[in-house]
């Protein structure tokens, strides 16, 4: 027995469960950075989307003054028809 009144087998044994532990512990870590690279990824998109659709409507409205249409009314586009599809 060493001075702490530990058996000295056991201190492999302890090691081995501190490494599994740490183990363990660094894939859910691991797990968990990558979901919230995955969410941060999915935002930025998402943001570029916005961003793009927002000067996309920019330019039609741009477009549609430019046409004729009064620039205090809000230009629609006019519905599509299904049926060609």
């Amino acid at each position: 027995m060493d001075p702490r009144g530990h058996s000295i087998a056991k201190r492999p044994v302890m090691i081995l469960l501190f490494a599994a532990i740490i183990a363990l512990l660094a894939a859910i870590i691991a797990l968990l950075a990558a979901i919230i690279i995955y969410l941060v990824r999915m935002w930025i998109s998402d943001i570029a989307i916005l961003l793009g659709l927002e000067s996309n409507t920019g330019l039609e409205r741009a477009r549609a003054i430019d046409g004729g249409h009064p620039p205090g009314e809000k230009p629609y586009v006019e519905p599509r028809d299904a049926r060609k599809l």
